[in-house]
């Protein structure tokens, strides 16, 4: 990240897409070196589900990897992040260049409407805007926490959903330094369509992921069925 963040600097003085180019190139290197030094491979399935103009996205969240292989499997992402994040060196730089959604935990209802109005201004920019319904970091095999933040995003940018599965927890888990061998798999489902009720939608979205992130955590070498 530093070694490239330097390099990009420049971008942080240009348009948006210099900041994602960036940022595509530190994911990029990040699943080099996974491959190269820790002998971890990354695999990314349904490419075909993910559409190059505006979705919403929601991914399951286990690992900081989930917030980088996005701009690999994505065109544009526009992430949902916590605004402490951007006063972090580098990576609040490039998330406040590349045009990332800020929120404040707990700022609540005012909170929640500047971020879907945020969120729609990027969509019709074709963006694809990515959440994480739980909210947080979770871990592998946890009970499913989903928040209905994910539905007031759907409702606002009236745009289909792709669920995103995966199994990064397994290999780079929250506050290790370990990256034991192995395989992730981010596996990006089938499309949700637009304009479904609240609870029909969260039924769906969670009948999606949770599925098949437990079959990936199971057996990440299975190609789903």
């Amino acid at each position: 990240m530093g070694v490239l963040g330097v390099i990009f600097l420049p971008a942080l003085f240009m348009p948006q897409w210099a900041s994602v180019a960036g940022a595509r190139s530190w994911a990029k290197a990040t699943r080099f070196g996974l491959k190269f030094f820790c002998n971890i491979e990354t695999e990314i399935r349904g490419l075909e589900n993910m559409p190059e103009g505006a979705v919403l996205v929601a991914s399951k969240h286990q690992s900081t990897y989930d917030i980088l292989m996005p701009f690999v499997y994505a065109k544009n992402p526009a992430f949902v992040l916590k605004r402490e994040l951007f006063f972090y060196p580098i990576l609040g730089w490039y998330g406040w260049r590349a045009d990332m959604i800020p929120i404040d935990r707990g700022g609540y209802v005012k909170t929640l409407k500047k971020m879907l109005s945020r969120a729609k201004q990027e969509s019709q920019r074709g963006r694809q805007i990515l959440i994480f319904p739980e909210g947080t970091r979770q871990k592998p095999g946890a009970t499913p926490d989903y928040k209905t933040g994910v539905y007031a995003m759907y409702k606002e940018l009236e745009q289909a959903c792709v669920p995103v599965a995966l199994n990064t927890g397994t290999i780079w888990p929250r506050g290790s330094f370990l990256r034991p061998a192995g395989k992730i798999v981010f596996d990006i489902l089938p499309t949700i369509d637009a304009g479904l009720p609240r609870k029909e939608f969260m039924k769906q979205l969670e009948n999606a992921i949770e599925p098949a992130t437990n079959a990936l955590l199971i057996d990440p070498q299975k190609e789903a069925s």
